[in-house]
């Protein structure tokens, strides 16, 4: 029979995370686009959760509220320490006729595991991880096939036992099924569950699973996150050795690929622009493009040569063409994106959302929930005399530089607000400005840490290696459109607070920060 309901054991503090563990608990540290915690409701398709909750369990209520995952959820409090904290009182709420699995948070599947209940206890074994516990039936033959896997074994050919020794071997890793949720009532409120199982002499059978991927230390996290596709939770990059294919997860948005494939279209094709890749339509629904010999300019040594280089590049772009400015873009931009993004933060944030000011990094921020006029009161310093052709987006982690010197530009926005490739060209020079100064590119590869003290708040963001350029750039750009420049870097980073929702450390702190650099900007 399969699971119906499931158990989340997310009470742990996850103190091997490190700092990523400071403000959220464990199960909300983001994996491929979306929190743990929603990677496991993904993996048990059709089934109720019962999440347990204890350090954090405020953010986790609040997160969940914010954005609802689409299953049904319940919450309970650990009464208990240790993961046995909180099992039985999760378990004592389940329908009692239907089987229950328990499942640890820092787990990612593959693909669903599907688990059938053939026994009335079953432990799931893997040797995809190291793990903390093997599972040790003794069996005349390993099972080579799913199907074998999940065939029962009998009584004669195995004898389960469980022992703790570190192992890349049948090692537990954190799923279990039990035909009857009864059972899970005998758990006591406090201590390590793993020992209480192998205490119980509960007999069971093993199910091998080795599609799936544990995330439980800083360490894991960190290299997963360098080493994955730059992708969002809304696409999906395929990289092959001469090719690189783009594709939108969902049809909801296939806008954003078609709106990336058409500015390729009018930038090179159309315009003989020769600083974006070669591309081909032919492939239905999706962006197939030449990979690039080149590197991101965060990962390469920084120089005045290299900045114009891109800075050349940009001007290029956007002496392609001008039109007249299109005022309703620049209030949609500038004033109602930047409103729409942080109408979340209320409820992520409560205590500090109502505050008239924030005191960052040790200076004391207007809070721009507290003053609603202040973004469409900065429209006429920022609006533009005309627009160019844009790129939209053209941070570090959106352009390449070969070993030539050459500067590609990749993945752009294609649009500024409703209006189709032309834009406020101060809006590219601030996003570069973003990269530059800002520290964005380490920013999004979770290179910072965000420390909540009460009333004060202090966000830190890895140095990008190229602050030093700063003075170059705005000497080339001059006062007048630097001024500009800050203060739609203080935009940008609130805008992106309502685009990393996934990551609730990335929500605040991009929150925090876009306050800091326009109270800054405005002084």
């Amino acid at each position: 029979m399969p699971v119906s309901q499931v158990i989340i054991q997310a009470g742990g503090r996850g103190t091997r995370l490190e700092t990523l563990t400071r403000n959220r608990p464990k199960c909300l540290v983001p994996v491929d686009g979306r929190p743990l915690l929603y990677h496991t409701f993904a993996a048990f398709p059709g089934a109720s959760f019962t999440v347990i909750a204890d350090y954090r369990g405020d953010v986790v209520r609040r997160y969940l509220d914010a954005f609802p995952p689409g299953v049904e959820v319940r919450i309970v409090e650990a009464d208990g320490d240790g993961t046995c904290g909180g099992i039985a009182k999760a378990a004592a709420g389940l329908d009692q006729d239907k089987p229950a699995a328990l499942v640890w948070s820092d787990l990612v599947f593959d693909f669903p595991p599907g688990l059938i209940m053939i026994s009335p206890v079953m432990i799931a074994l893997t040797d995809a991880f190291p793990c903390r516990w093997r599972g040790m039936p003794i069996r005349r033959h390993r099972p080579k096939t799913l199907a074998e896997a999940l065939q029962a074994i009998p009584a004669e050919q195995v004898v389960p036992a469980l022992r703790e020794v570190n192992t890349r071997q049948d090692g537990v890793l954190g799923l279990f099924g039990f035909d009857d949720p009864r059972l899970l009532s005998c758990v006591p409120r406090s201590g390590d569950f793993m020992e209480w199982m192998q205490e119980s002499g509960l007999w069971w059978e093993p199910v091998w699973i080795n599609t799936v991927r544990e995330y439980g230390t800083a360490q894991a996290l960190r290299d997963h996150w360098d080493a994955a596709p730059a992708s969002r939770w809304f696409n999906s990059v395929e990289i092959g050795p001469n090719f690189v294919v783009k594709k939108a997860r969902t049809p909801e948005f296939q806008h954003l690929i078609n709106d990336e494939a058409s500015w390729y279209v009018e930038v090179g094709a159309r315009r003989g622009f020769r600083n974006v890749p070669h591309f081909d339509l032919e492939v239905p629904d999706a962006i197939t493009m030449e990979r690039l010999d080149g590197r991101h300019p965060f990962e390469i040594q920084p120089s005045a040569d290299k900045l114009h280089a891109i800075m050349d590049t940009l001007s290029g772009l956007h002496a392609l063409a001008a039109a007249p400015t299109n005022r309703l873009a620049v209030r949609e931009m500038y004033a109602d994106k930047p409103r729409a993004r942080l109408a979340h933060i209320a409820k992520l944030a409560p205590d500090y959302a109502v505050r008239d000011t924030i005191r960052i990094n040790g200076r004391a921020c207007r809070n721009p929930l507290g003053h609603p006029h202040m973004f469409t009161g900065l429209l006429a310093k920022l609006t533009p005399d005309s627009f160019a052709f844009i790129h939209g987006d053209p941070t570090f982690s959106n352009m390449l530089i070969d070993d030539a010197g050459k500067v590609w530009l990749i993945d752009p926005r294609g649009r500024f607000g409703s209006v189709q490739f032309y834009g406020d060209p101060a809006y590219d020079w601030a996003k570069l400005w973003y990269s530059v100064v800002g520290g964005y590119d380490q920013f999004n590869r979770k290179r910072f840490v965000l420390t909540l003290d009460g009333p004060t708040v202090e966000i830190e963001i890895a140095p990008s290696g190229w602050e030093h350029l700063a003075p170059a750039m705005a000497e080339r750009l001059g006062p007048d459109m630097m001024r500009r420049v800050r203060v739609l870097h203080g935009l940008i980073w609130l805008s992106l607070s309502g685009y990393v929702t996934e990551d609730y450390d990335a929500m605040l702190g991009a929150w925090f920060k876009g306050m800091l650099e326009l109270e800054t900007a405005l002084a």
